[in-house]
């Protein structure tokens, strides 16, 4: 769902939810930035995700917004 509130949440540290306006405001290339390089909660996946990884990864934060599972 993108909300961080899945069943194993409880055992990792409380995340952001994706589908809140603090998240999908920002731009896409703001979300493709974060997935490269990481914040403090999130690793980066430069070296783990191709280039299209990483923007099939934004346009599923986005669809996650508009309710599509």
């Amino acid at each position: 769902s993108g909300k961080g509130d899945g069943p194993i949440a409880k055992y990792y540290v409380p995340v952001g939810d994706l589908t809140k306006d603090d998240v999908q405001r920002h731009t896409d290339g703001w979300l493709y930035g974060v997935i490269v390089n990481g914040t403090e909660k999130m690793p980066r996946f430069a070296h783990e995700l191709a280039v299209v990884e990483r923007w099939e990864v934004v346009g599923f934060v986005r669809q996650l917004a508009r309710g599509v599972p």
